[in-house]
């Protein structure tokens, strides 16, 4: 294989890696938004209330 062929190669495979890697975080934020939609809103959250959410 022609080294300029083997290079593009490696650098294909970098960003193939990266792109599975972004997919693989995106589903578990949408997991984690699809359970807080899931989840029933608590009575005592106001018009100003500040919650913390664990998304990991």
């Amino acid at each position: 294989m022609a080294p300029d062929a083997k290079e593009l190669l490696s650098h294909l495979h970098k960003f193939v890696r990266s792109q599975v890697k972004l997919f693989s975080e995106l589903g578990k934020i949408q997991g984690s938004l699809q359970e807080l939609h899931r989840a029933k809103p608590s009575e005592d959250v106001g018009q100003y209330s500040i919650e913390v959410i664990e998304l990991f």
